[in-house]
């Protein structure tokens, strides 16, 4: 088996939004909310069109995926998000059209923004020098070869690298050099307990710059 990664065309991103939602399936709150049924067609459909509109709306990001070559299938995905000098504006959801009512609006948007703080705490700690990755699916060596292309990134930028990191993921992670900071629960505003199915949890895990690395060695 031959896997090769590459950048994601337009016409990938559907699949890259299967490809997040099945990594997770409905065991993580911030996707559940932010992506309203997910787990069905429809809310596939709109899932990948929204994130088709982030690929052309952020030139910061950076989409790719991992084919396996023998069967032109896309196994894996990842989103990199590079801050080279720049600090992105703080943008919320921008919209309440996805969810059923304007409470569940309410309780997306709340959790859109307390999932990212830590990102971008340390986007503007570090003066807009940053690289983040969303990776969503380690299969076969994918997640490997997706994590790979991020901190090389990182290392020729000289900058951290920073991830959300899942149970599943924290070992890949730990393996490319992140260590675990903080383990996060979001616990959810209180105006919004009674919605939430599940508490959300990640590692906030730092790469430290390459210049760093050496000094410390």
């Amino acid at each position: 088996m031959v896997l090769e990664l590459g950048l994601c065309e337009d016409a990938d991103i559907h699949r890259f939004f299967e490809i997040v939602v099945d990594g997770f399936g409905t065991e993580h709150e911030y996707i559940n909310v932010v992506f309203p049924d997910h787990e069905t067609a429809a809310g596939r459909k709109i899932g990948g069109e929204r994130f088709l509109a982030f690929k052309k709306s952020d030139p910061n990001t950076t989409f790719l995926k991992v084919t396996d070559k023998e069967t032109g299938e896309i196994i894996g995905a990842a989103k990199w998000n590079i801050c080279d000098g720049f600090i992105p504006p703080e943008t919320g959801l921008g919209t309440t059209e996805y969810w059923e009512s304007e409470e569940m609006a309410g309780y997306a948007e709340a959790m859109f923004k307390l999932y990212l703080e830590p990102r971008r705490k340390a986007i503007r700690d570090s003066g807009g020098h940053l690289v983040s990755v969303d990776p969503k699916h380690h299969y076969r060596g994918a997640g490997r070869m997706l994590v790979d292309w991020g901190i090389k990134k990182a290392d020729d930028l000289d900058v951290e690298a920073v991830v959300e990191g899942s149970v599943y993921g924290r070992h890949l992670y730990e393996q490319c050099g992140f260590r675990n900071k903080q383990f996060v629960k979001m616990e959810p505003p209180k105006e919004f307990e009674h919605l939430a199915k599940q508490i959300q949890r990640y590692f906030w895990m730092v790469r430290p710059k390459k210049s760093d690395t050496a000094a410390n060695s």
